[in-house]
Parts: structure tokens; sequence; C-alpha cells
């Protein structure tokens, strides 16, 4: 819709930005990021009821260690955000 020039605004998250693109057959040369935040939203891990509180604290307490440890901020920025990950290069 954005470049049959249906409509002049879309929103998208940065996580999704790339696939919204390609699907549109758009690079990013050719739009302009508005910097408007519209909301952030978080991850979770979920886990089934039948999982066993044992499994679920050794998640919990491996995720702590990755976060202490900044190995989680080193994924995030390597594989969610690739291009800030790219320009600090």
């Amino acid at each position: 819709m954005l470049k049959a020039g249906r409509v002049k605004l879309v929103t998208v998250s940065d996580l999704g930005l790339q696939e919204s693109l390609d699907e549109a057959g758009l690079s990013k040369e050719q739009i302009i990021n508005t910097q408007v935040l519209l909301g952030r939203s978080e991850g979770h891990l979920a886990f089934s009821k039948a999982t066993l509180p044992e499994e679920v604290s050794r998640w919990r307490l491996a995720f702590d260690r990755l976060i202490r440890s900044g190995e989680y901020d080193r994924l995030v920025e390597s594989f969610l955000l690739p291009e800030r990950a790219l320009s600090a290069e």
C-alpha cells in the first residue's frame, strides 16, 4: 500500500521492518524513519503448567547468568538489532 501510494504512513516494529520492506518491494533508502515511538513490548518465556518448578528455576537462573555476564545484551545487539551492531563496528 505504501509503495502503491495508497497510504503515506505505516507503523512497523524495528524487528519486523526488513520483512515488511521485502514484502512491499521497498528498500530502506526509500523510506523515512519518523523516530516516533508508539509503544514498547517485552518478550516472555512461557512454560506449560505441567513443567516442573525446578525446570522453570533452572531456566530463570540461566537467563539471569546471561544478563549478568552481558551476553544477553550482545545477543540482542547481534541478532535483534543488527543495524545497531553494524554501525558500531
